[in-house]
């Protein structure tokens, strides 16, 4: 182990001195967004983020098409309309721990390369489900598109804090959230009824997801590799600075390498963490934790059940055109993930977080009250402005930066297993609350959404207390930090002195 260490620390000042000029010459005047990073950031979250997003929803705006698709060739019941809907979900849990586990061995560019093909079979069995006149084909091609977006979530937001310098390593966090928001606006636009929200044009819309696939696989293949993954599981020194320099638009990446190298020391110190050792390692329990609960309390507050079910929640409130409603929620979306990508350095994750829940509280009782009160004049459109304030400040922190805060808070070796295990309860959250929000509102409505007050005001004081900031910290720091509540009084880290003594 001490004489592999010495080879790569040999060979990183080989390096380093060979095209590594001083990093004061650089460092205060150039932009951190170059060329190759502007282009990679721009394909993966059009190409991966983007599928999310619009598998989100693609089926809330042609939900009554699709319904009469399933009453027209098969059984329909209400259960039959929300599977179809949540099984998505599944297909995402499955995907986001299949995901990590190629991307060890593959790295996050490959993976997200071969992952495109799930994509592409399943948006051609959605769309040829039409034709066949076959409900269930329909329903198994969500499977596997939400297989695929498993892996654009486990993999894609890793892919990105990996390539993306410290100081705008947030925003490029929040870019996989506008990936995100930018593809529900286009599952909106596209189901509107002059587009292709009718009972036609639903195959072609949910079948979109084709397009964007081969797009990704003719533009991902110029993408430079992960700098982390180059050095940190490969040891390619030669490679990695390359990729490197192509990222940072100059030669003078010595920033870059000195975290990593900090990163490869702990790296070659630490074994490789499966699952069920990070839950077994004393240090790593307490982000674990952290990273569980912000999954839950990004899908738990509820706003999945706006954007699975905003044309039937608008709907249900007076509202008479839902789906332009739901427009508006789209773009709701991607402008205020547009405002954090500019705010998420400034302000920090955990005053994000914190904003938005508290906000999301606020106008969930506004719309509890507006669809108490529909019958009053001017209440339908109460309803719309409290849903869209509510989505305004989910975008704000709630929605972005669960998705790459667990990448900032493991390091290399138990990062594939954090975020695997994040990955994992997100999606088997998101699938609880798309499968049961229907039940939930024909059993409570008007007063559904004080469930997720209750819900939001938990993970509100969870975020208060246990939910570091990590704006601007090296993952050295960050790990450190987390490090230094689980050492022995004599600052000996017991568990992994015994792990390497056996």
């Amino acid at each position: 182990m001490g004489d592999k260490g010495s080879s790569s620390e040999s060979l990183l000042n080989s390096e380093k001195d060979e095209l590594l000029p001083s990093r004061s010459k650089y460092s205060s005047t150039r932009s951190a967004w170059t060329f190759w990073l502007v282009y990679t950031t721009a394909v993966v979250v059009l190409g991966s983020s983007f599928q999310f997003g619009f598998g989100t929803t693609c089926m809330n705006a042609p939900e009554k098409n699709i319904k009469d698709y399933f009453r027209k060739y098969g059984t329909f019941t209400e259960l039959m309309w929300s599977t179809a809907v949540a099984i998505f979900a599944v297909g995402g849990m499955f995907g986001s721990v299949i995901g990590q586990i190629i991307a060890n061995f593959l790295g996050s560019k490959r993976t997200l390369l071969l992952n495109n093909i799930p994509a592409i079979i399943g948006s051609l069995m959605i769309f040829s489900s039409y034709y066949a006149k076959g409900p269930a084909l329909l329903i198994i091609g969500r499977l596997i598109f939400g297989f695929n977006n498993g892996i654009n979530t486990a993999v894609a937001p890793v892919y990105l804090s990996e390539i993306a310098p410290i100081r705008i390593r947030g925003a490029l966090g929040v870019l996989n959230q506008f990936g995100i928001v930018t593809g529900m606006l286009v599952g909106y636009i596209l189901g509107l009824k002059e587009v292709l929200g009718t009972d036609t044009g639903w195959p072609y819309l949910l079948g979109f997801g084709f397009l964007v696939a081969m797009l990704q696989l003719f533009t991902l293949p110029f993408c430079p590799r992960s700098p982390r993954y180059l050095l940190l599981k490969l040891n390619k020194e030669p490679e990695t600075v390359e990729a490197l320099i192509k990222l940072r638009g100059t030669s003078d990446v010595s920033e870059d390498i000195e975290e990593m190298r900090g990163e490869q020391e702990n790296h070659l110190r630490e074994e490789k963490v499966s699952v069920l050792r990070l839950v077994q390692i004393k240090e790593l329990r307490k982000p674990l934790v952290i990273s569980v609960v912000l999954q839950l309390a990004q899908q738990f507050s509820g706003i999945n059940a706006v954007f699975y079910y905003s044309t039937s929640i608008f709907a249900s409130a007076g509202v008479k055109e839902g789906r332009v409603a739901s427009v508006f929620v789209g773009v709701t979306s991607l402008v205020m993930t547009a405002v954090t990508v500019k705010v998420v350095e400034v302000m920090g994750r955990r005053s994000l977080l914190l904003f938005g829940q508290a906000g999301m509280f606020v106008f969930y009782a506004v719309m509890t009250i507006s669809f108490r009160f529909e019958d009053l004049s001017g209440m339908n459109y109460v309803s719309v402005v409290a849903t869209l304030l509510t989505v305004t400040f989910f975008q704000l922190g709630p929605g972005p930066i669960p998705w790459f805060i667990t990448a900032e808070l493991f390091s290399q070796g138990p990062r594939p297993a954090a975020v695997a295990i994040a990955g994992v309860v997100n999606w088997l959250a998101n699938f609880i609350v798309g499968l049961v929000f229907p039940s939930m509102q024909a059993a409570l409505t008007p007063y559904t959404f004080l469930v997720f007050m209750v819900l939001v005001a938990f993970f509100f004081v969870f975020t208060l207390i246990y939910v570091p900031e990590t704006k601007g910290r090296t993952i050295e720091q960050i790990t450190s930090h987390f490090k230094a509540d689980s050492e022995e009084p004599n600052g000996v880290h017991v568990v992994y002195e015994r792990d390497h003594n056996n």
